[in-house]
């Protein structure tokens, strides 16, 4: 199965096919990598320098951008094995640039002192499950420098979990502990200051659709009496309510706008934070073309629709504003391209008829040619010695011949010599079908004929003749397996 991915800055694009990574700068192929599936497990980034994250059961892997090069090991979490000194790994999120990467620590419950399990009620039974430390790290690739901006405990007794995500310049964090009752506690935490800034409390289901921009904008799908939205929080606490199209996940959020995509239509739908349609635009010329596609916006407002297709890449630079007007271009070229598929397919169609046609018709010429030349070939030879039996082949009708191409006739051809007479019988099968073949006229066959025929009853003659002068009686008649005819 083919993927498509885009760093942030949309400089660079990877396609991941079986076995292989393919990294493009913009439309060029940059490099390829070979990959083994089964151990390198999810491509989870593509930052903005080329390099590849992957999360694997083994832990987290990093390729460079270079040529020949082995995946490397996260060591910042290598320590974390799920034992109670280094707890487990849950959540991990990379920076755009790849310089950074954030990651959930989860300390058991033994862990804690006994002055906290205090503070938290009654101890756990043996076996029971009992609260646990989530600490959200940031950290550098090898480990060495690393710091907790925020953590928690979760006792699963009240709690559901939590889940948080990062801005993709790692200034904002946002975390959302959510409770058994269906509420849950929003907040908003600014990484550089190391402080929460913003809490909300919010009733619901939430969605997978999670996302944080560089300007402290929270945006988070809610389900709640069968109706879905899309929540918006600013920095300056200011709260929005985007509805979601039939069928639609979002794609991006902006610094002012929310996109839509419904994968199954293929439609793209832009709305503002007031709820407004701002563009609404149909990929479907896309998808019909079987063409892989991927939409990505980059940080300067701007985006790129990539296409890859036939083991090619295609990165289309366009906008907000722009994109209804392309895709209304791809669209026209979706469907010229179609009718020209459809055109070149019906002429192989007709080509393939006319050539299975042909092919048939000669079949049963050949066919009757066989059957012919069989019905011709029974019985031509006497079972005694004498003239042999003459076939007459007038009633056959030559091959069709082009025009232009008859062959010219022949003149009174003298009769061949033949060491047996087998030899003259030979011949004269060759000659008719020859003739049944289309390859001489009829003059030139009843002319060769004649003279084969002459030289067959020739031997035939002598067959019959005394051994030598003066013997009163006839030699006893030798008949071969020729002369039988079988």
């Amino acid at each position: 199965m083919t993927k498509l991915y885009a760093s942030h800055n949309s400089e660079f694009f990877a396609v991941r096919e079986p076995g292989r990574l393919y990294l493009y700068r913009d439309s060029f192929l940059d490099m390829t990598h070979r990959i083994a599936d089964h151990l390198a497990g999810d491509l989870i980034h593509l930052a903005d320098s080329g390099e590849c994250f992957f999360r694997a059961k083994d832990g987290l892997f990093r390729m460079r951008r270079e040529k020949g090069v082995r995946a490397e090991r996260c060591q910042a979490v290598a320590g974390l094995d799920g034992s109670v000194e280094g707890g487990v790994l849950k959540g991990f999120a990379v920076r755009a640039d790849g310089e950074q990467i954030a990651f959930e620590q989860v300390v058991p419950a033994q862990k804690f002192s006994s002055k906290l399990k205090r503070f938290l009620g009654q101890k756990s039974s043996q076996g029971d499950i009992g609260p646990s430390l989530h600490r959200f790290i940031v950290s550098s690739w090898s480990g060495r420098s690393s710091s907790c901006y925020f953590e928690t405990v979760i006792d699963p007794r009240v709690s559901a979990g939590v889940v948080w995500w990062a801005s993709a310049d790692f200034g904002f964090l946002a975390v959302l502990e959510r409770e058994r009752d269906g509420r849950s506690t929003l907040r908003l935490i600014d990484i550089l200051d190391e402080s929460v800034v913003n809490e909300l409390v919010v009733d619901g289901k939430l969605s997978r659709d999670r996302f944080l921009t560089t300007n402290g904008t929270i945006g988070f799908g809610l389900e709640k009496n069968d109706r879905r939205a899309f929540l918006l929080w600013t920095y300056s606490q200011d709260r929005y309510q985007v509805a979601y199209p039939k069928n639609s996940r979002v794609l991006h959020l902006s610094k002012d706008r929310v996109i839509f995509l419904n994968r199954a239509e293929h439609y793209l739908t832009v709305k503002t934070f007031d709820n407004k349609v701002e563009a609404e635009v149909s990929l479907t010329a896309l998808a019909r073309l079987g063409v892989e596609y991927l939409i990505n916006f980059n940080p300067r407002g701007s985006l790129e629709l990539v296409t890859y297709h036939n083991q090619k890449m295609r990165v289309h630079h366009t906008d907000i504003e722009q994109l209804p007007t392309d895709a209304r271009r791809w669209e026209l070229a979706g469907e010229r391209q179609r009718a020209e598929s459809a055109e070149q397919r019906a002429e192989e169609i007709l080509e393939r008829g006319a050539e299975n046609r042909e092919q048939q018709h000669w079949t049963s010429q050949r066919q009757q040619l066989e059957q012919d030349v069989m019905a011709t070939g029974r019985g031509d030879y006497p079972t005694t010695p004498g003239a042999p039996e003459v076939i007459e082949l007038e009633t056959f009708t030559p091959a069709a011949r082009p025009p232009g191409n008859e062959p010219a006739p022949v003149e009174e051809v003298a009769v061949p010599v033949f060491e047996s007479s087998q030899e003259a019988r030979e011949a004269l099968d060759r000659l008719r079908l020859s003739y049944v073949a289309g390859e001489l006229t009829r003059e030139a066959y009843f002319q060769q004929k004649s003279a084969l025929e002459r030289a067959v009853a020739g031997f035939s003659e002598e067959t019959r003749r005394p051994e030598g002068p003066g013997s009163a009686l006839p030699p006893k008649l030798s008949l071969s397996v020729d002369e039988t005819g079988r």
